[in-house]
């Protein structure tokens, strides 16, 4: 039992102190509970082989799942920073080359073909010399989001103390898989890398519900860029939802995203885009459920680059999803850093840039734009002032929402070359399109 004065706050992190201030605990007496048996989601696990798979259930494909599913492996020119995508319990080939090293399982269980996929990337991790503690971030996609808390448990066997961030939502997914998995990193040594893992409930910030680290930072001289984990609107004292409202929900989104920033990047209380030295968003993405949907999702994009006025530098990026972790109805996930900018190459393509990493978007409308879509992204983030090229981009995400039947058949016969992130829809700078290119480039 810990006793502990009066507005004290327990965090996990050594870094809040220089926030809140110290308090002393008399510590009259204690145990040990396996976290798991009391029905809580342990995040402190070693590395090991997933007991859930069986050797007998790798084979080639019979039904159900997509016999051609393709990993894709992108690395910065001097072979810092790499970024996985398209890793699932499907996967056969890597950049379009079979690949003998991946595992492809049958199974229709969700916990199995999450063990299967989190093999993958250890694999791919082994392929290219790299660990587990590499990773940075990751995106997890599930098709039903009442699987999370069994994709959750294996999720976590590959992570140790640290674990990188993460954002979870459920998105319509290929047949038969289960969850996809997507992620950035670095190699070890090329760059201090930092995290904040909030493990006890506090008044600060919200606790970790999963595996993940509530943000983690990549430090490059004076520059350091914060990778926070996506942000439901629970309240931190008490890990409830707030509000029925949408609105209620993104504000304290908002507010964990503040209070996460205030501890790792510290600043002024008074943000403006023109003061030197203030947190900035590099990138801004906001996650809605058709359910909260009183308003059009060109309105929720609105509400949320309101509330976060001039810090989200560049325009948000709305996407509609079919479900939430905790039946919430908003998650946020932003990329932080100080001394931002923007550079708009045309009114479908910007690029928001520190002196270290950049994201760039561009728009349009179908099938028919997504050469020149790609390519005016990538326009954008060589047209910076921050002098990037394409050869550092170690992130590339195709979000597409087909508006039709015809046009999910063509996106679909795309997919064959270009993977595709599925959503139900789509608003960037203010206005519904069917086409969204994401570029994510590092440079140190």
């Amino acid at each position: 039992m810990i006793r502990r004065p009066p507005r004290s706050t327990l965090s996990s992190s050594s870094a809040a102190s220089d926030v809140y201030k110290r308090q002393h605990l008399r510590i009259d007496s204690w145990h040990l509970e396996d976290k798991l048996e009391a029905g809580l989601t342990s995040s402190v696990q070693v590395e090991a082989v997933p007991a859930a798979v069986n050797d007998s259930d790798f084979s080639p494909y019979k039904t159900g799942l997509a016999p051609n599913h393709v990993a894709m492996v992108r690395w910065s020119t001097d072979d810092k920073f790499f970024g996985f995508s398209g890793l699932t319990a499907a996967v056969a080939q890597l950049n379009g080359v079979h690949c003998p090293e991946f595992l492809q399982s049958q199974s229709d269980q969700p916990a199995h073909q999450m063990a299967v996929t989190m093999q993958n990337l250890k694999a791919l991790l082994t392929m290219h010399q790299l660990h587990s503690s590499s990773v940075v971030y990751c995106r997890l996609y599930i098709a039903d989001m009442s699987h999370f808390g069994l994709v959750n448990a294996e999720y976590c066997k590959c992570f140790g103390v640290n674990p990188p961030s993460r954002l979870c939502v459920a998105m319509p997914l290929p047949d038969g898989i289960l969850v996809e998995l997507e992620c950035f990193g670095v190699r070890g040594g090329s760059t201090p890398v930092q995290t904040l893992h909030v493990q006890s409930i506090s008044r600060w910030a919200p606790t970790c519900i999963g595996p993940y680290s509530q943000a983690t930072g990549l430090h490059h001289d004076q520059d350091r860029v914060l990778h926070m984990a996506g942000q439901i609107g629970q309240y931190p004292p008490t890990m409830s939802l707030i509000g029925p409202s949408l609105r209620q929900q993104a504000e304290q989104c908002i507010a964990n995203i503040d209070a996460i920033t205030r501890v790792e990047l510290p600043s002024d209380n008074q943000i403006q885009v023109s003061q030197s030295g203030s947190v900035l968003f590099l990138s801004t993405t906001v996650f809605v459920v058709p359910r909260s949907q009183g308003q059009s999702l060109e309105t929720v994009g609105q509400v949320v680059q309101q509330l976060l006025g001039p810090r989200a530098v560049g325009s948000v990026l709305t996407i509609l999803v079919p479900a939430l972790p905790r039946d919430s109805m908003c998650e946020v996930a932003v990329c932080a850093a100080k001394n931002v900018q923007v550079h708009s190459a045309t009114q479908n393509s910007e690029c928001c840039f520190s002196s270290t990493e950049a994201f760039s978007r561009a728009c349009g409308d179908g099938v028919q734009d997504f050469e020149s879509t790609l390519e005016a992204a990538f326009e954008s983030l060589e047209g910076c002032e921050g002098e990037f090229s394409r050869d550092q981009v170690a992130s590339l995400r195709v979000y597409v929402a087909p508006t039709d039947q015809a046009h999910k058949h063509q996106w679909s016969q795309l997919s064959n070359q270009q993977q595709q992130i599925c959503t139900l829809g789509l608003v960037w700078a203010n206005r519904t399109v069917e086409l969204v290119v994401e570029l994510h480039a590092i440079k140190f």
